[in-house]
């Protein structure tokens, strides 16, 4: 590592920087971004339980959808994880919500060997709430469809390229770059677009 100094003095180097909200490590991997966001997200969680006695269950999942997600959700298309320990933690914080919402509505913390225990599946059924992380991915493809209709101020050639473009899509082949690395592979581009092209709902697409 190089040492840079100012008029004799040494620069202090940091290996984790704050930009624009997001915390970047060398490895460009956002997890201890999202090990602080997660803490944040779960002191929420608390806050909201300790301040608001309602079992409502429209007036938590307002609360929820309006102070802890879009703490779990900021600009997620240039820091949504890859590792299954990051996937995890995120989504444990909609669990734990659910879990104890579900608790007081019962009156009793619920346990799985309960009988009115519920998965985070089925607790997510019930209030109405997607996965975080089937959230990052709709978020993903509708940049990609901003990004395809010039709603965005980019070149998008820098990114992918299309045969043909028509109203239904149905017709459209995209070709980008195709990642050689586990960061690059996870980039916004290329995460999206192959799993586009698995989804037989959504344009055909190919790497090139």
């Amino acid at each position: 590592m190089n040492t840079y100094t100012i008029d004799g003095n040494t620069v202090d180097q940091k290996t984790l920087i704050r930009d624009l909200g997001f915390l970047i490590s060398p490895k460009l991997d956002f997890s201890e971004h999202w090990h602080k966001a997660t803490n944040a997200a779960k002191f929420l969680v608390s806050q909201i339980f300790t301040k608001y006695n309602s079992n409502d269950s429209k007036i938590m999942t307002l609360l929820y959808k309006t102070f802890i997600r879009p703490v779990l959700e900021y600009g997620t298309e240039v820091s949504s994880p890859y590792k299954k320990c990051d996937i995890r933690a995120i989504e444990s914080i909609q669990n734990s919500f659910t879990r104890r919402l579900l608790s007081r509505q019962i009156g009793r913390y619920l346990t799985p060997s309960d009988p009115d225990y519920l998965s985070a599946n089925q607790r997510n059924d019930k209030y109405g709430l997607a996965s975080l992380e089937h959230r990052r991915q709709t978020t993903d493809y509708k940049m990609i469809l901003k990004m395809q209709l010039g709603k965005i101020d980019i070149n998008t050639e820098d990114f992918f390229t299309t045969n043909t473009f028509t109203k239904t899509r149905s017709n459209n082949t995209f070709h980008w770059k195709a990642g050689k690395t586990k960061t690059r592979r996870n980039f916004f581009i290329h995460r999206t677009l192959s799993r586009v092209a698995i989804s037989s709902d959504r344009p055909p697409i190919s790497p090139n």
